[in-house]
Parts: structure tokens; C-alpha cells; sequence
């Protein structure tokens, strides 16, 4: 794409659109998926880089009806759609969950990834054999199918959610939401978008509660209509944390809602602020709840037995087995990946890190000014600071624990930073970083469809 057409597609977008906001947005998804689908297709024009995609199709058609994987085909024909888009977005990562949703977790290491995300998939193929009568081993394809067409719903409602939120928490400013939500679209996230990865049911709960919280937001604190918001989001981030684990800075939210419900009550001692009090503590427990119930499940399975069975972790202070096959076998930790050989990596990741940084820190000093976050209610503005330093938190967590490449893709589940970025294409002095920033945004999701696809580094 080149300048004209760049700036051309920006004047669309900052005019009145000519057709409702949903229908543009919902245009430029399809358009947008579509762009990400046939670039991945066209990776495949060669031999892959690592075979575990096939390697993993051939043992599951093996166990299947036919006694062949549904990615095989006689010569001269071509897999189904469904096996083909299955088989050419199911890489790196995606294989832990198409495993575990089709076998469950033989491995510890599979640990790592997220069960509930592999049970929703195996509950959705489960399904989608019922409706087409197959055997329930056939199609051992649909597993990883259900988690691309979970990946892109997903997706869809994660932009929808940003943009209801946005209008919330802007005053109304329908040009800044539609900006924000665009730019959703084009996350750098790109293809993990569209895989069978955990990033777009992840972003679709974090922004839907945030929304829910945002909603609540607009009621006085320790209200019925409040409290019911608050615990209802914690709910849908606990499940958004059951997902991924990052969701955790999440927390921070109801830290910050208990805070000023204790000031409230130390200011006027009442029934309202204990109440408030109260919902944030219950909405604190339930993002906690969606990181504790898997590692209890796994607790139980592997740390239930005589002592000279277990495994090194059911014997730490705090038994977490994903802390443990996280250091064991991917060597995250503090500082561990900062070596000579992953420099290239961080070179990477430094656009998305500083914008997450610099967007954090700039909105959480003046959310109106530099995230153009003009609500009127005074605990909306408050909202915002605090997803600003949720964001920030993550950033930092990635540039000193974790593989750093993965802020690209985590980045998709944060609003601030897409705020950020509209307000400075609606800005004249800084609309030059938000045109540089939306064209390094398309490129980097494009490239990485492709190497992506090839099942080529970085993931």
C-alpha cells in the first residue's frame, strides 16, 4: 500500500462514514481476514521450515475411522477447505491446543497452554461432529478448525467490544472509536488472530469486560447496578485469565475500585462503601480464580500420589506448574532472556514495547490529553489510568520475563495503546507517528503471515 492510498484510506476513516460505523467495521474485517488468509495460503507454495504440522495430522488420521489423516487426499485432489485453512494455521503454539482439545494433556509441558481454551475446542468439534453425523474420531481436522473459526469470532467481537467501550469512555467521540477499532483489526497480532491460538478469545473477554466495568462505571459506588458490574467483569476476566495468564494485571482493576471504596468509607463510614468494598474484593478473586482452578486441576493429577512420584513442583511453597514447565522447558524467568543470540528478537519487539510504554505512561499522566479520553465521569477517567497501568505492567513483565517476541500478540488484548495511536491521527501535529505506526502495523502483521504460515521463526 502505498502514501496516497495510506492517506486515503485515513481521510475515509477520520470523515463521517457513509454507512454506519458496524457495517464499515465489519467491511474491513472481512476484507482484512481475507488478506490474512490468502497471504498464509500463498506461504505453501514451498516446503515447510518444520514438519510438526504433518507429523501431528498423520498420527491423528491414524487413530481415525479411515485410518488417514483428512489433510491427505488422493493425487489429483485437493483436502477440504475446512482441512486445508485447519492444517496451514496450525503452527507453533496452535499444535499444544489442537492436542490437547483432540487427546487432552499427555504432557506435562502442555501445561503451559491453555486447557480451557483446548476443553472449548473440543466441546465445539464434539459439536460440529453432532450436526454432520460423523463418527466421533473422523475429521481430525475439526479440532483445529474450531479454533480458527473461534479465533475469528472472537476477533470480530474483541473489535465490536472496543468500539462500545471506546465510545464510552471518550464522551461519545465516534470518529476516535472507529479509529481505535480499525486499528484492532490490523493488530500486529496479524495471523495469531486467525489461528487457533489464545490471543483473540483473550482480547474478546478482556474488552468485553472492561466494557461491563466501564457500563457500571456511570452508577455511584456500592450501587446494586455497580457492584452487579464489577463482579460480572470479574467473572468474564477470570475466564479471559483461565485463557491467558497475563490476565492477571487485570487485578489491578478491583485493587483500585477497593482503594476508593475504603477512602470512600474513611471520608462518610456507610453501608455503600463496605459494599463496593466487597464487589471488588469478589471481582479480585475471580480474575485470581481463573489462574488457580487449572493449576488445582493439575495439582490433583500430578501431586496426588506417593512422594517418590512427584514431580518437583507439588513440593514448593506455591505448587504451580506452570511457573515450573514455564522456566523448565521454555527457560522464562527474570533476565533469562537477555542474552547475545536473542538481541534480533528484541530489536523486534521494541516498536510494540515502546508503543505499549510510552502509550501507558503519556495516558496514565493525562488520559484526556494524550488518549483523547474525555468522559465526564471522573471514575471512567479513573478506569482508564488504571487499564493504562495494567498495559505498562505486561510491557514490562515481557521485556524482562518473558520470550519478548510474544508482546506483539499479547499486545491485542490492551485497549490504551490503540487510543493512543487514533488520537494521533486525529492530531495534526502527531498525525506523521499514527500514519507511521498503522503502515508498520500492516507490514509487520503481513510479513508475519508468511513466515508464520512457513512455520518460520519468530512466533
Amino acid at each position: 500500500m502505498d502514501n496516497r492510498a495510506l492517506s486515503a484510506a485515513y481521510e475515509a476513516l477520520l470523515a463521517r462514514p457513509p454507512v454506519p460505523p458496524l457495517t464499515t467495521l465489519t467491511g474491513f474485517f472481512i476484507v482484512w481476514k481475507v488478506f490474512i488468509l490468502f497471504v498464509s495460503s500463498g506461504a505453501s507454495t514451498g516446503p515447510d521450515y518444520d514438519t510438526s504440522t504433518s507429523l501431528f495430522f498423520e498420527i491423528l488420521g491414524a487413530a481415525s475411522p479411515s485410518g488417514i489423516s483428512s489433510l491427505v487426499t488422493p493425487p489429483g485432489q485437493l483436502p477440504s477447505l475446512t482441512a486445508a485453512v485447519a492444517g496451514r494455521l496450525t503452527r507453533w503454539d496452535a499444535i499444544y491446543f489442537a492436542h490437547g482439545a483432540r487427546v487432552g494433556y499427555v504432557y506435562e509441558q502442555e501445561w503451559a497452554f491453555s486447557p480451557t481454551l483446548a476443553l472449548f475446542l473440543r466441546l465445539l468439534a464434539a459439536r460440529a461432529r453432532t450436526l454432520l453425523a460423523l463418527p466421533p474420531h473422523a475429521a481430525d481436522h475439526l479440532e483445529a478448525f474450531a479454533g480458527v473459526a473461534l479465533a475469528h469470532a472472537s476477533h470480530y467481537v474483541a473489535v465490536l467490544a472496543l468500539y462500545r467501550l471506546t465510545l464510552l469512555l471518550s464522551g461519545r467521540n465516534a470518529r476516535l472509536a472507529l479509529l481505535a477499532a480499525f486499528l484492532s483489526i490490523v493488530s500486529p497480532a496479524g495471523v495469531f488472530l486467525s489461528a487457533p491460538y489464545a490471543e483473540a478469545p483473550f482480547s474478546a473477554l478482556s474488552f468485553v469486560a472492561f466494557w461491563i466495568l466501564a457500563a457500571g462505571y456511570g452508577a455511584e459506588r456500592g450501587s446494586p447496578s455497580r457492584s452487579a458490574a464489577v463482579v460480572v467483569a470479574g467473572a468474564v476476566l477470570g475466564l479471559a485469565t483461565a485463557v491467558r495468564s497475563n490476565g492477571l494485571a487485570s487485578g489491578l482493576l478491583f485493587a483500585v475500585e477497593a482503594v476508593q471504596a475504603g477512602r470512600d468509607f474513611v471520608q462518610a463510614p456507610g453501608v455503600k462503601p463496605v459494599v463496593a468494598a466487597a464487589a471488588a474484593g469478589a471481582g479480585g478473586v475471580l480474575v485470581a480464580l481463573g489462574s488457580v482452578i487449572p493449576q488445582y486441576v493439575a495439582y490433583m493429577i500430578y501431586c496426588d500420589g506417593p512422594d517418590g512420584a512427584l514431580r518437583p513442583w507439588c513440593a514448593k511453597m506455591v505448587p504451580s506448574i506452570y511457573s515450573y514447565v514455564q522456566e523448565k522447558y521454555w527457560n522464562v524467568g527474570f533476565l533469562r532472556y537477555w542474552t547475545p543470540n536473542q538481541i534480533p528478537l528484541f530489536i523486534l519487539a521494541a516498536p510494540v514495547l515502546t508503543l505499549l510504554i510510552v502509550s501507558g505512561w503519556q495516558t496514565l499522566r493525562r488520559p484526556v490529553g494524550a488518549s483523547g479520553m474525555a468522559s465526564p465521569v471522573a471514575d471512567r477517567r479513573v478506569l482508564v489510568q488504571t487499564l493504562a497501568a495494567s498495559q505498562g505492567v505486561v510491557a514490562l513483565l515481557a521485556l524482562t520475563s518473558y520470550h519478548v517476541q510474544v508482546i506483539s500478540r499479547l499486545a491485542s488484548g490492551y485497549a490504551v495503546w490503540y487510543w493512543w495511536i487514533a488520537a494521533c491521527l486525529m492530531d495534526k501535529k502527531s498525525v506523521g507517528i499514527g500514519k507511521a505506526t498503522v503502515t508498520f502495523m500492516m507490514m509487520y502483521a503481513g510479513i508475519q503471515a508468511v513466515l508464520f504460515s512457513a512455520f518460520l521463526p519468530p512466533a
